[in-house]
Order: structure tokens, then C-alpha cells, then sequence
């Protein structure tokens, strides 16, 4: 999944709240198709058309860190990853569970075992 190897290597600390959370609120999209390609090239980068694509036959919104590769698209709302996060705490369990997901601050010192 993309999205984790993403996380991974630019937002490590987001990964537990993500595998968390994504098998609630997360669904694989349907294949666009070719012929929905060229309607929407002009709304993203060469290189991520095919997921714009895929998002306006499928998805509320798409969730990227590269918010400059989309162009303002008309019905897909585009979103950053804590922006997405936030979104799905508010829906999955409110303050609750979003404090109890949440990565320690990251200059507080380790915690011993209890």
C-alpha cells in the first residue's frame, strides 16, 4: 500500500494511527478506466492522473503529501495526511480515540514499564 511505505519514510510517527484506523475507514477504489484519464489531466501532475482518476470514480477524497500535484479538481476534495487523520479520529471515535492514538511528544523522555 502506498500510502504506509509513504508514512514510513516521511511520517513514521503517524504509522500506528493509520494502521489503526485505515482498516474502518479506508476502501479500495475501482479501476477508472482509460477513457476517464483525459478528463482529468488537466487537474494533476503527468505522473498522478491515473490516482485522480481513480479517486473521482471512488473516493470523498483523496489524501496526498503532495498537495502541489493537483490542480484544484471539481469534486474531489484533496486532502493532506493529518488533515485525513484527524478526519477519520473525528469519525471513528472522537477525542477519545484520537488521545488514545497519539504519538508521544517527541522530546518528552522515554517512559519506564510498568
Amino acid at each position: 500500500m502506498e500510502v504506509r511505505s509513504n508514512l514510513i519514510r516521511k511520517l513514521p510517527r503517524e504509522l500506528p494511527i493509520f494502521e489503526a484506523m485505515w482498516p474502518n475507514s479506508l476502501t479500495v477504489g475501482t479501476d477508472p478506466g482509460e477513457s476517464n484519464l483525459a478528463r482529468w489531466a488537466k487537474y494533476a501532475h503527468p505522473k498522478d492522473v491515473h490516482v485522480l482518476a481513480a479517486a473521482s470514480v471512488s473516493a470523498d477524497w483523496l489524501v496526498t503529501i503532495n498537495m502541489r500535484h493537483y490542480y484544484s479538481p471539481p469534486g474531489v476534495e484533496v486532502a493532506r495526511p493529518s488533515d485525513a487523520l484527524q478526519r477519520m479520529r473525528a469519525a471513528l471515535g472522537g477525542p477519545g480515540l484520537a488521545r488514545q492514538c497519539e504519538p508521544a511528544p517527541r522530546d518528552s523522555p522515554p517512559q519506564p514499564d510498568d
